[in-house]
């Protein structure tokens, strides 16, 4: 059997699994074992040291030693998932190995019980077992998908599966709503600007976000060169793949791979009709790349303070777009206080992303200037001066 066909295979099974709502059931288990066993284990030490229950209990004690330990439980464990959502470190990689105590627990227990002791081997295993099988399951996937991979016989095969296999593994959260769509989206593997891969590859939660940075991660493994991009005025992250010395796209997002940067600058003003700001996110900085996706208008914005040019002035752009504030990168005015940007078109046409605005506030030192400025991506200069003292503060 080829290796194209197995892969299509692979790639068909592994949908047909995803339509049975498996990837839901990857979230549950990831709570199981990150809040509730911990949860039990913390329930077991302070079993542990308390009180001896009485030998004959009555009714209501009977019912008391059932319920309470249900509803610690379920209390701590939504405590470990709130802590866990509203920090940006893998908070749950610290908390998991507590499960090692329900063991030591029982061990402990028999001994002074005068029960039959487990054998130790037995006790070593289970902690094994417990501790290894989320990690196992998770990087086992994640090697045998770049094994295979691997075989494909140029780069640019290798980063379109990289990228299909990305998107078939994510677990995307758009066009879910209620509690399902809360409860799933509360997973994402994002934290700030880092990605928790152990995260993503177990629970597999995420966005354009994660996907562009869980596909960096396999094409550093597959030893392709790769940087993360973003349509960063309208929230968009996706990969560039360098291939015979030109940079192409990779975005998983939307299955879309190897598309040359002007398709898919013409594809997402088809989708949404702007695309403002392109940056290129490198271990050296920003790369603007604006102009090479979409046609653009040049800014210019002059500012003075008492008619003299302002050096090294803060400058940002912002605008609403789905109803968030978005912020462009923060840019300095030179020595005569100017500075030129390219904007790519503002013609938003898709209701899906309203409510957006089709400009940008011009913020000078985090002061809203009053100023604002579009883009029709028609090639015209606007000039913009700022005088600082004119600023309604």
């Amino acid at each position: 059997m080829s290796f194209a066909l197995s892969w299509k295979l692979f790639i068909v099974l592994i949908r047909l699994t995803f339509a049975l709502n498996t990837m839901l059931l990857n979230v549950v288990l990831y709570d199981v074992y990150y809040y509730v066993m911990p949860s039990i284990a913390i329930f077991f030490l302070l079993d542990l040291f308390g009180k001896s229950k009485p030998k004959e209990a009555r009714k209501w004690q009977r019912f008391s030693l059932i319920v309470v330990p249900i509803v610690f439980v379920i209390a701590f464990s939504y405590l470990l998932f709130v802590v866990d959502s509203c920090f940006s470190i893998p908070f749950s990689n610290v908390i998991f190995p507590l499960i090692l105590l329900p063991v030591t627990h029982l061990y402990f227990r028999s001994k002074v019980s005068g029960e039959e002791k487990p054998s130790r081997w037995m006790m070593f295993a289970i902690l094994v077992i417990i501790l290894l099988t989320p990690y196992v399951l998770a990087f086992s996937g994640f090697n045998l998908a770049i094994s295979a991979i691997g075989t494909a016989t140029n780069e640019g095969e290798r980063a379109k599966l990289a990228s299909e296999y990305v998107r078939v593994i994510t677990t995307s959260f758009w066009g879910l709503g209620g509690i399902e769509g809360g409860y799933i989206s509360a997973h994402r593997a994002l934290r700030g600007s880092y990605l928790d891969f152990q995260k993503f590859l177990m629970a597999g939660v995420g966005s354009c976000g994660e996907m562009a940075r869980a596909t960096k991660v396999f094409l550093d493994s597959l030893g392709v060169d790769s940087r993360l991009v973003g349509f960063v005025g309208e929230d968009h992250m996706f990969v560039e793949v360098k291939l015979n010395g030109s940079w192409f796209v990779l975005d998983p997002g939307y299955q879309l791979n190897l598309m040359t940067r002007e398709e898919r600058g013409s594809k997402r003003l088809s989708e949404i009709g702007g695309l403002s700001y392109v940056v290129a996110y490198t271990e050296h900085g920003l790369v603007e790349l604006t102009q090479e996706y979409v046609k653009t208008d040049k800014i210019v914005i002059r500012v003075t303070n008492d008619g003299e040019p302002v050096a090294n002035a803060k400058i940002t752009l912002a605008h609403i777009f789905m109803g968030n504030m978005i912020w462009l990168p923060e840019f300095y005015s030179n020595t005569n206080g100017i500075l030129e940007l390219k904007i790519g078109p503002l013609s938003y046409n898709n209701s899906a992303i309203e409510p957006a605005e089709p400009y940008y506030w011009i913020y000078v030192n985090g002061q809203n200037t009053g100023f604002r400025v579009d883009s029709a991506g028609s090639g015209k200069v606007t000039y913009i001066e700022i005088e600082l003292t004119s600023i309604v503060r």
